[in-house]
């Protein structure tokens, strides 16, 4: 840096200030997620493991015609899915019992769809022509003499066939593995009409999976017509009195429509104590074979309740587990982290939120929570002071997870130059980035600098808050939200074109880039037309979006307003007396944050970040400056600063950043 102080100083202080903003937080607000003008899609990402937690490679992934293995981590991601309500998702892998999933995806976020498989129990053989009657483990399974077809094409088959079976128990852990949740639809008359059907929420018992092969592998399934015989032990131990079976009686049978992600009515079955072994055991015939279930049909009543992140931002298309001692649901989060959950009442349920961010699961769960119902009643609707139309409420679920994945910056900024001149350098930058997960990366370091007093910082530290953050302070993981990104104030537009530097997008209105090689700044100097923002400035933000990228439109009208302009009284020949106070008036504003100045000399080198009332005068600390090294010079910076949160297209938080403010260079002694 030279001692001159209408050469360097500018671009000295504005890169201090560039790489401060990048981690200067505040106070957050929501606003509407924008309506994506592309053709939207969403990406679908989650873990496979087994029982026992432990990450299952190469489990083939499946959702609506896209395809992905599993790597080893048991880690998935499919790009490229179509936004809908229950989107299907299988899972599967050799040795296991195929499984099922449903996700609802709005249109550009990452929603968050784990599974766990269960190991087949075994595989027992018949012949097709002749029948059989198979056992694996306690399920008995009584195949009719020729009722064996080729799923494919329904043609007759002969040859032998293999079963794969698995049986679940519901009262273990092994009800991970079951597909989907235990939402179904009861059938409530005559015929197939969807209207002669209702939602339920079922207490299981019991579950098993029959899945028929040829020799060759292919699927086989039971002929249109027929039915198969089909014994299976049930569980209902910690059942509440209500839901108890005991021999005799006739229970409801249901199957697992992969499709519609929810067990459909399939007819009743018996209740019966197995002779030999003494255990409680359930007797149906199946249609057809998937996943079949003994389960008591329940009228749920609801809970809903607010998934947030690290920032207290709304997380959408978050994974929420509704798990109860009786009963489990499975939803998911709306553009507002808003959640609505089946429940029973009479039950414990603990809420389970989890989103996944940088190829990683992030979940967080609320204290368990009774589901109080006035006189035992089986259904209500309920607050925490009883019964009043509405659904239960669950305290928010705070994922511990850093989602933030932009900044768009706004700088009101004046430039004291060495003739005592104020010079405008206002400026826009913005960019966009994979979030990175790690909550301390949300840290807010303004946060531990007290009120009235500096902290002494190393600017060159800053980028290492991020895990893939360049030198310059962007992310090396930026996106594109397509070729132009725009501001609008009360007054004009200012479009800022997309560059690519080293490779990355970045939005810049550059007036920063001044000619300075006479040593005299200007106006005529900037490379580009000055802009104009003001404070008060209400500001909007827009952009095309950009497919490839999988960043839809943005359409901010309310983005930010620009803090009120900031008058400090100091002139060119400022001094800081190392080890000294240096006492400053301003137009007292009030501003809640209050007032912040930054004090630097090279990037490499201790520097202040200081925190004042904004009530018109302020001193910086003779125990702070007394930080600052052996030099000729620094950067002083004093601005007001405006920070929220507005959803991208993806859901996801981007950080609106701005300040009002006035630079100079300072003699240091």
């Amino acid at each position: 840096m030279t001692s001159d102080k209408g050469t360097d100083m500018p671009r000295t202080v504005l890169n201090a200030l560039f790489l401060t903003t990048t981690l200067s937080l505040a106070a957050c607000a929501t606003a509407e997620t924008p309506q994506a003008e592309l053709e939207a899609w969403g990406e679908i990402a989650g873990f496979v493991t087994d029982v026992q937690g432990d990450a299952l490679i190469d489990v083939t992934v499946t959702v609506q015609d896209l395809t992905v293995l599993t790597d080893d981590q048991g880690y998935f991601l499919v790009d490229g899915v179509t936004p809908s309500q229950s989107i299907r998702i299988s899972y599967d892998k050799p040795g296991y019992a195929r499984t099922y999933g449903g996700a609802d995806l709005i249109s550009w976020e990452t929603v968050a769809a784990s599974a766990v498989m269960a190991p087949i129990d075994g595989t027992a053989f018949f012949d097709a022509v002749a029948g059989g009657k198979i056992q694996v483990g306690e399920v008995k399974v009584d195949f009719p003499a020729d009722s064996i077809v080729d799923k494919a094409t329904g043609q007759s088959y002969s040859g032998q066939v293999s079963v794969e079976v698995t049986h679940v128990n519901p009262r273990t852990d092994e009800l991970m593995a079951a597909p989907g949740d235990l939402r179904a639809r009861i059938k409530v008359g005559d015929g197939a009409a969807k209207d002669l059907f209702e939602e339920s929420q079922l207490v299981s018992y019991g579950m098993v999976d029959v899945s028929l092969f040829d020799v060759g592998g292919d699927p086989l399934q039971l002929a249109q017509g027929a039915g198969a015989q089909v014994e299976m032990p049930i569980d209902q131990e910690g059942l509440a009195t209500a839901y108890q079976l005991v021999p005799g009686d006739e229970e409801k049978v249901w199957s697992y429509d992969p499709d519609s992600v929810v067990w459909v009515d399939e007819g009743t079955g018996t209740v019966f104590e197995d002779e030999v072994t003494g255990l409680l055991m359930f007797s149906f015939v199946a249609s057809h074979f998937s996943w079949w279930n003994s389960d008591k049909p329940a009228t749920p009543t609801c809970a809903e309740g607010k998934v947030v992140d690290v920032l207290k931002f709304p997380v959408r298309g978050a994974e929420v587990v509704c798990g109860g001692a009786s009963s489990t649901a499975i939803t998911y989060t709306d553009e507002n982290g808003m959640y609505e959950c089946p429940v029973l009442a009479g039950d414990t349920v603990i809420f389970t939120g989890t989103t996944v961010i940088a190829s990683r699961d992030w979940a967080e769960h609320s204290a368990s929570i009774f589901i109080d119902c006035p006189s035992g009643d089986h259904f209500c609707e309920v607050d925490a002071s009883g019964m009043d139309g509405a659904c239960y409420p669950v305290p928010d679920i705070e994922i511990p997870v850093c989602r933030e994945a932009g900044i768009v910056m706004a700088d009101n900024l004046e430039i004291l130059t060495g003739d005592d001149t104020l010079i405008d350098l206002d400026g826009l930058r913005a960019w966009f980035w994979e979030p990175p997960g790690d909550p301390a990366e949300c840290d807010d370091p303004w946060e531990d600098v007290p009120m009235e007093d500096c902290s002494t910082v190393t600017p060159s530290d800053y980028p290492l808050s991020h895990p893939d953050i360049g030198a310059d302070g962007v992310p090396e993981d930026t996106k594109s939200v397509g070729p132009w990104f725009e501001v609008e104030n009360n007054r004009e537009a200012f479009q800022l074109e997309r560059v690519m530097q080293d490779g990355r997008p970045v939005y810049v209105w550059d007036t920063q880039s001044f000619d300075d090689a006479d040593g005299i700044m200007s106006e005529d100097d900037l490379g580009v037309t000055p802009m104009d923002l003001r404070g008060g400035d209400p500001l909007a933000a827009s952009a095309p979006g950009d497919s490839v990228d999988g960043m839809g439109a943005i359409d901010q009208p309310d983005l930010l307003t620009l803090p009120d302009d900031l008058a400090v009284r100091m002139s060119s020949d400022l001094e800081i007396v190392r080890g000294g106070s240096v006492a400053l008036t301003a137009d007292a504003g009030h501003h809640p944050d209050g007032l912040k100045a930054f004090v630097m000399t090279d990037k490499d080198s201790p520097a202040l970040m200081c925190r004042f009332n904004d009530d018109g005068g302020f001193s910086l600390p003779a125990s702070a400056t007394s930080a600052l090294l052996e030099t000729d010079s620094a950067g002083l910076a004093i601005f007001r600063t405006e920070v929220g949160w507005v959803a991208g297209p993806d859901g996801l938080p981007i950080r609106i950043q701005a300040f009002s403010g006035t630079a100079t260079q300072v003699t240091v002694k």
